[in-house]
């Protein structure tokens, strides 16, 4: 019992003074962020203040308000020019405020290099902004060409004006599509990059509001311009054209159409097919006035928009530019297997990859989900076999993927099972010894746990075995633990040493394993500790016969006013040394004294109460990682820079990078914290508590 007492007392000192350290080394935020800081604080001004503008100017592109009516057979349109030049004088505001973060960047990198990563802020604006300056134009010249088009058609079809406008009223129209399709690739194209905007300290989502409103506006305008291609093929000279869309390399079409001159079908006439401006095949007009041609897609064709059209050998007529959308043919990936559990046995799972495309599959290649390559057969179908030990998992997914070429789209598809379960077994002794009598009880613990996520397998046989010979069968309890004692002189042991194992032998479901076995000397009748490692114990053992513990506590209740008083100590020892510590000049470590620090322990840092106190918790993690060696927090090094020089030292790298990201975002965005990323930055920042780099 006296030795008991010891112990106790031992370890609450112990822990005392391990909380005095933690303690003394918390101080206030470390600032390295100096005159670089207050530059990126000016960079993501200059950022805000660009995306407000180009709010602006999208509006202005949305204000143009482009009416266009046909009342009685005549066209007619209004809409604001003025609008439309603000829109365009606004992007070019918005590349002029860009410029200023340009030279922010510019003015950090030339002193700083740990804040490249500026960059990385500054270019999905950049590439937005040039995106926004073609739409505009490209929205000018769209409108422009419309009403032009629907000024030459009033000309030609209702004041009766010669048809040698039509061809020109023609080509507005085609023109406008042309347009059309330009300020669609932009609108995609500034999704894209706003997509690879840091949405933790930036905030985008105005500018994809407006992205909705923008395809909704192309939506209308492409109504307008079907509208105006009715109008034009009204006319009584007419040539139309048709082909299906899309269109797949290697594939042969059908491009058809009629010809009509002054309302009567003429047959006879020559057509040319062209495709990119170069004449490709030709055919003649039946007596329906029709006429139908052959146009094979290269295998080697690019993929997105072909313009074709056809026209009259003699030049009087020509129809419109008929967009083709070229695309790669559909590829399906299909996996079946014919059980949903293999337990110890062989996996097979049978696969096909299907495509319309006339290609021979035997030449593709696909990936599973173990980064195994797959050659199909030349009609795509395949087989899998894998062991069922092979998949940590209980539940288990086998997903298999084809990126897709030049010819086919990529797809993939995945199938489900379940296989048997990895387990842990740990084995511990219940106390601690030196020597003791052959005949008295030794007590050991332990636990069967599930590998993959941790979690405690009750109501398990566990087989404790001495020298490999089972002595004992026992079962883990409802927590998963167990506990058995062996007196030693029960088995006709010889002198020397013997092996103290557990050992699970497993289920269906569960696989086998065995712990780390205990090796304790036999001599002159007494047991004694091997000189080799003992497993290390993990702590309480949840039995549920009862514990020593609380016996252990109530024995020694004397400890309780001795513990008060050494914590009231403890508190005025902090205070004092902290404020001995304000006195004196900011601990500098070295480089040399930094490599000491590898293996450092960090102990938990305060957290923060408010979205305010952020840097400040931060500051003090990094003043911990500073005074304990851990790595040197200089002058004019960045938090990313601490981050990149940490990640590669901890196996927390997620934890790591949210309190760093979360921080970026307190500190330099100037946007709230929710009190969801609050709890996350405290949570993750306790994560780092007792991590080893």
């Amino acid at each position: 019992m006296r030795k008991t007492r010891e112990i106790i007392c031992l370890l609450a000192i112990a822990l005392l003074v391990v909380s005095t350290a933690g303690i003394s080394l918390a101080g206030e935020s470390h600032d390295n962020f100096d005159e670089a800081g207050m530059s990126l604080r000016g960079l993501y001004a200059s950022l805000n203040r660009t995306q407000s503008l180009m709010i602006f100017s999208i509006n202005e592109s949305l204000n143009v308000d482009y009416n266009q009516s046909i009342p009685d057979g005549k066209a007619i349109v209004n809409y604001s020019e003025q609008h439309v030049q603000e829109s365009i004088n606004i992007s070019y505001e918005v590349d002029e405020s860009l410029s200023g973060a340009r030279n922010l960047i510019d003015d950090i990198e030339g002193n700083v290099s740990s804040y490249r990563f500026l960059t990385d802020l500054y270019l999905p604006y950049m590439k937005v902004s040039e995106n926004l300056t073609s739409l505009t134009i490209s929205h000018s010249a769209l409108l422009e060409n419309m009403s032009r088009a629907a000024e030459i058609y009033n000309r030609v079809s209702v004041e009766g004006e010669e048809k040698s406008l039509l061809r020109e009223g023609v080509k507005r129209v085609h023109d406008s599509s042309f347009h059309l399709n330009d300020m669609r690739g932009e609108v995609q194209g500034m999704k894209k990059n706003l997509q690879d905007i840091n949405r933790t300290v930036l905030d985008p989502s105005p500018l994809d509001a407006k992205m909705d409103e923008l395809e909704g506006l192309l939506s209308y305008y492409k109504g307008l311009i079907d509208e105006l291609l009715l109008l034009y093929e009204s006319i009584p000279e007419y040539l139309s054209i048709y082909a299906p869309t899309p269109v797949h390399p290697g594939e042969t079409i059908l491009v058809s159409g009629f010809f009509m001159e002054e309302g009567e079908y003429k047959k006879g006439k020559e057509v040319e097919l062209y495709v990119n401006g170069s004449l490709q095949n030709s055919s003649t007009t039946d007596e329906n006035g029709s006429y139908g041609m052959n146009l094979k897609i290269p295998w080697d064709q690019p993929l997105g928009i072909l313009p074709i059209r056809t026209g009259l050998k003699d030049g009087n007529g020509s129809s419109r530019v008929l967009n083709l959308s070229v695309e790669r043919y559909g590829s399906t990936v299909d996996l079946k297997t014919d059980k949903k559990e293999y337990y110890n046995e062989s996996i097979t799972i049978n696969g096909s990859l299907i495509t319309e495309a006339p290609v021979r599959l035997n030449r593709t290649n696909l990936t599973d989900s173990l980064n195994d390559t797959i050659v199909p057969s030349e009609d795509g179908s395949f087989m899998l076999s894998y062991d069922s030990v092979d998949f940590r998992w209980g539940m288990s997914e086998v997903e298999v993927t084809f990126e897709g070429n030049r010819t086919l789209k990529g797809s993939s598809d995945s199938v489900k099972f379940e296989v048997n379960i990895p387990t842990d077994l740990s084995l511990y002794m219940n106390e601690s010894w030196e020597k003791k009598d052959i005949s008295e009880p030794l007590y050991f613990k332990g636990r069967l746990t599930n590998r993959t996520n941790g979690e405690g397998l009750g109501g398990q046989s566990i087989s404790v075995r001495i020298d490999g010979d089972e002595v004992k069968n026992i079962t883990s309890n409802r927590t998963s633990h167990y506990n058995f004692s062996l007196t030693l002189d029960e088995y006709d042991l010889s002198e020397g040493g013997h092996k103290i194992a557990a050992v699970f032998t497993g289920t269906t479901k569960l696989r086998d394993s065995r712990a780390e076995p205990i090796l304790l000397n036999i001599e002159d009748g007494k047991v004694l500790m091997s000189d080799e490692t003992l497993p290390t114990d993990d702590g309480d053992d949840g039995s549920e016969e009862g514990s020593t513990l609380m016996e252990t506590v109530e024995d020694n209740l004397f400890l309780v006013p001795i513990i008060v008083a050494m914590i009231i100590v403890l508190f005025i020892a902090v205070y004092l040394s902290r404020k001995k510590s304000k006195e004196q000049k900011e601990v500098v470590v070295t480089p040399e004294e930094s490599k000491k620090g590898a293996g450092k322990k960090i102990s938990s840092v305060k957290e923060a109460s408010s979205g305010d106190e952020i840097p400040s918790s931060y500051g003090r993690f990094l003043r911990k990682l500073d005074l304990e060696g851990v790595i040197e927090v200089s002058k004019g090094k960045s938090h990313r820079e601490v981050y990149e020089e940490l990640k590669v030292r901890t196996e927390k790298d997620d934890a790591l990078w949210t309190v760093t990201s979360l921080f970026e975002k307190a500190y330099f965005s100037g946007r709230p914290i929710s009190s969801s990323e609050l709890t996350e930055f405290n949570e993750k920042l306790q994560e780092m508590r007792g991590e080893v780099f």
